[in-house]
């Protein structure tokens, strides 16, 4: 199956590269209006939001391919973090609750 098939690609070319922390990868585009922002999310429950209720609110890298996965498989690709190291470990697949 192909959502198989992704994960182990994208597992392989994550230990064929150097380590990469989440904060490096997942860069944040700040929304230009949140409530507007907040309000499409709403409406559309596939759009993922980065930093829900801080500053720098928006969308990020990992909402956007989140997003991407969801509106094609109806599952969300996620990055497993290592949580003393902040490196991304892994990715897998996760059902949002509808």
């Amino acid at each position: 199956m192909k959502k198989q098939e992704l994960i182990a690609t994208l597992n392989t070319m994550l230990t064929l590269c150097e380590p990469i922390k989440y904060d490096d990868f997942n860069k944040v585009m700040k929304a230009k209006d949140v409530k507007k922002l907040r309000d499409v999310e709403t409406r559309n429950q596939k759009i993922g939001i980065a930093n829900f209720d801080k500053e720098n609110e928006g969308i990020s890298t990992l909402s956007i391919i989140a997003t991407i996965t969801d509106v094609l498989c109806d599952e969300r690709l996620t990055f497993v973090i290592d949580q003393d190291t902040n490196v991304i470990k892994r990715v897998k697949w996760y059902t949002p609750s509808k």
